[in-house]
């Protein structure tokens, strides 16, 4: 993206967590830039993986066109997956899968007289009672 410059502001590595953690402020004009674009040009930049670096934060403040940005990049994937939560919700979230539109109609069809046991039964009460 033309409109994007880039400052590193504070390059540290966490031995701990085995990932090295990096802030920049990011400089743009017009509309603000994707995270995915912010991305894309933090890793050309550092020369970092994109599968292994994750945007942590994005701090922006109304009116001004720059913004905050902390991001954590490891050196394999396992360690990313034990302390990235973002990372962890999109691998284990599987696609629902639909079932066909027939059995869709059966399980309409077992419904319905369920409904109509229910009907029968708040009709029951209304009786006088003598």
């Amino acid at each position: 993206m033309e409109n994007l410059e880039l400052k590193l502001d504070n390059k540290k590595e966490n031995k701990l967590l085995k990932r090295h953690e990096l802030t920049f402020t990011a400089y743009y004009k017009g509309e603000t830039p994707s995270k995915g674009k912010i991305k894309e040009e933090i890793c050309k930049l550092q020369n970092l993986n994109p599968s292994l670096t994750v945007i942590t934060r994005i701090d922006q403040q109304y009116g001004v066109q720059e913004c905050n940005i902390s991001v954590n990049s490891y050196n394999k994937k396992e360690e990313m997956m034990m302390y990235e939560k973002s990372v962890k919700g999109e691998e284990t979230q599987k696609p629902k899968e639909e079932k066909p539109k027939e059995e869709k109609k059966e399980e309409a069809k077992a419904e319905k007289p369920k409904q109509e046991k229910k009907e029968e039964k708040k009709e029951a009460p209304k009786e006088e009672k003598k």
